[in-house]
Formats: C-alpha cells, sequence, structure tokens
C-alpha cells in the first residue's frame, strides 16, 4: 500500500466511530420511542441514551434524515475506489 493510498482510507477508530453514528441515526428514524429504539437495537437504555449523548443524535425527525444521510455519505466515500491519472 503506497503512501497515497493510506490518505485516502480513515482509521479503524474513525470508521467504527462513523459507523456506529450512522446505526443510531438509523434505528431513530425506524424507531417511535425510546423502547422500540432499545429493541431494536438490542441494548440496555442507559447504554442508548449513551450512544445518543455520544453521537449528538438529533431529536427532530427531519434534523434525523439529515444526520443519517451525512452518516452514509461519509461511509460510502470511503468504500469507492479512488482512480487516479
Amino acid at each position: 500500500m503506497t503512501h497515497s493510498h493510506k490518505a485516502e482510507m480513515p482509521t479503524l477508530r474513525e470508521f467504527l466511530r462513523a459507523a456506529e453514528a450512522a446505526y443510531v441515526a438509523r434505528v431513530l428514524t425506524l424507531a417511535d420511542s425510546v423502547s422500540d429504539a432499545v429493541r431494536i437495537a438490542g441494548v440496555h437504555r442507559a447504554h442508548w441514551y449513551e450512544l445518543r449523548r455520544k453521537h449528538g443524535a438529533p431529536i427532530k425527525q427531519r434534523a434525523k434524515r439529515r444526520a443519517s444521510n451525512e452518516v452514509s455519505r461519509l461511509l460510502s466515500s470511503w468504500s469507492q475506489p479512488r482512480v487516479e491519472s
């Protein structure tokens, strides 16, 4: 792997954080309540609140969609190979 490829890849820590944020945002779009969210995610309520605080999960529906779209865009940009001229 050349040095130029390293710059295109996120670190594992960055990738995992973005993936976790995308997951939280997606669960928020599916869940109608905290009870739904913890059931979908399979975590305890306290852990769910911790994840929401960690990722600054928005409450309003429009903001939730915006956050989910942004994280999805970020993740897809990392997975697409770059063509060098």
